[in-house]
């Protein structure tokens, strides 16, 4: 069960790695937040979320 469990997680991350959300540490806030109910994936709005989340700890 574990090695299925370790095969799953090793998936979600290659694909994850194959995403390249680079572009969103260069808009403005307000195009984020936007992004974060409009984005075209889910991955795109939980990047932008992520974004806005390291901005705001950043700020504090």
């Amino acid at each position: 069960m574990m090695a299925w469990m370790d095969k799953l997680k090793a998936k979600l991350n290659s694909v994850s790695e194959q995403q390249d959300f680079s572009y969103l540490t260069t808009l403005p806030d307000a195009e984020l937040k936007a992004l974060t109910t409009d984005g075209e994936a889910k991955a795109e709005k939980h990047a932008a979320q992520q974004e806005l989340l390291r901005r705001a700890l950043k700020g504090k």
